[in-house]
């Protein structure tokens, strides 16, 4: 069975998993390095745990030999260990830090991770794939093969995911829209019954069963009228409105400063005082009176 338990060394909760690699004495030692680091050793022993008792389970099913019934108790066992998983969310809320400065940690945190490149505070889609796929490679059990840029099934998820994330279309991801889809992850399992607070949603935890099924979604190749279409169309719509309502605003590119006026001569003083006077005694108002 799972066992869950807090770390101390970060602060946030994370499920116990032996076997994960991930578990060795080197990522131990540099857990605390970012919140992203934190979140992705969360997501990745959550993972670990959620397989492991899937797997031990379905033992007690391998006489199913019809495919769609083992494949439909497949499925109830996972969704039954996750729902385990989701009483223990990861947590980017710190006391002393209000929702937005903790948000902002998180999501700086996500750019530099990703950022391998340019260094440029933003996301290009060639830093967003190569990202991707050190972090799944690092979390590969051993012996299992390891990701490459030549799987094309794996670069149109990423593609898919890449272009779902980049709501202003400028074709990178910058800190707003990181911030986006944590806000989109915290609030997510209250999407089907938002309170009528929204900040209610806000608590900085995010569960796993959210971010699995994010991702699901927004890495589908979903045919058009089909159901992931509508829900890839539902969350990217929710996600854009929280962006737009947020972002940063931006200053012009070629914003030029107004020369400043220059000091009235004193001629040029009793021109504006002539000019006040006939606005206030102005003489054809009176002529057509």
């Amino acid at each position: 069975m799972m066992d869950f338990s807090v770390n101390t060394n970060t602060g946030y909760t994370q499920p116990y998993c032996a076997s994960s690699p991930a578990e060795t004495e080197t990522d131990t030692d540099n857990q605390a390095n970012s919140k992203y680091d934190e979140l992705l050793l969360w997501q990745a022993c959550i993972q670990s745990s959620i397989d492991e008792c899937t797997l031990i389970d379905m033992e007690a099913y391998s006489d199913l030999e019809d495919a769609d019934e083992w494949n439909a108790k497949f499925e109830e066992v996972i969704q039954k260990y996750t729902e385990v998983a989701d009483g223990t969310p990861y947590s980017f809320a710190e006391e002393g830090k209000s929702y937005g400065e903790a948000l902002d940690e998180l999501a700086q945190s996500h750019i530099n991770t990703y950022d391998i490149i340019d260094s440029d505070g933003k996301i290009t889609f060639e830093e967003y794939k190569q990202s991707e796929i050190l972090e799944y490679n690092h979390f590969l059990p051993e012996g299992e093969t390891p990701l490459t840029e030549d799987d094309e099934v794996a670069a149109e998820m990423f593609k898919s995911s890449f272009n779902f994330m980049d709501f202003n279309g400028d074709n990178v991801i910058d800190k707003d829209e990181v911030k986006t889809y944590y806000v989109m992850a915290d609030m997510f399992d209250s999407i089907e019954n938002p309170p009528e607070n929204p900040e209610d949603a806000m608590d900085g935890n995010i569960k796993f069963s959210s971010v699995s099924t994010m991702s699901d979604i927004m890495t589908c190749d979903a045919p058009e009228g089909s159901e992931e279409a509508e829900s890839k169309e539902i969350l990217r719509s929710a996600m854009t409105e929280i962006y737009e309502t947020n972002k940063t605003p931006q200053e012009p590119e070629n914003k030029t400063e107004l020369p400043k006026a220059n000091e009235p001569t004193a001629k040029g003083k009793m021109a504006l005082n002539i000019e006040k006077n006939l606005l206030k005694d102005n003489p054809f108002k009176k002529q057509d009176e």
